[in-house]
């Protein structure tokens, strides 16, 4: 498999669905370098690699197994095949503070939000951040 191909998938899978210039921006690379990464024609350099894993809350070791500088045995660490859908692997505590956050932000703005509706849910187990989550609020699922 080709590596390149490799880390654009996991850029698609980890990167929260932000743009490439909030990804730039957290990892400290130019938004065309971004793109690049997603098209194949360059490949990340290891600080690279570490900084986007730390900016989007990854262990560096997944994110250098995946832009193919380590392997899973070289690290000796299991790797999780990255799903289909980029949201999937979100905790649905992660992705209600986002909401919040964003809703927050459009209100101070004086905007509002708007109507992508890119994704489907489906239920997913709860996450130890759901867990957290509803300890700090009061709900269960």
């Amino acid at each position: 498999m080709d590596e390149r191909i490799r880390w654009s998938s996991y850029l698609d899978a980890t990167s929260d669905g932000v743009r490439n210039s909030e990804i730039a921006r957290r990892a400290g690379v130019d938004p065309a370098t971004v793109g690049r990464w997603r098209s194949g024609s360059t490949d990340p350099n290891p600080r690279q690699v570490v900084a986007y894993a730390r900016a989007f809350g990854r262990p560096p070791v997944e994110a250098l197994i995946a832009a193919g500088y380590l392997t899973a045995e070289e690290a000796e660490v299991p790797v999780a095949v990255a799903p289909a859908d980029p949201l999937a692997a979100v905790s649905t505590g992660r992705l209600l503070r986002e909401a919040l956050r964003r809703v927050e932000a459009d209100a101070a703005a004086g905007v509002g939000g708007d109507a992508e509706d890119d994704y489907e849910f489906t239920p997913q187990a709860p996450s130890p951040d759901d867990y957290r989550l509803a300890a700090r609020t009061g709900t269960r699922k």
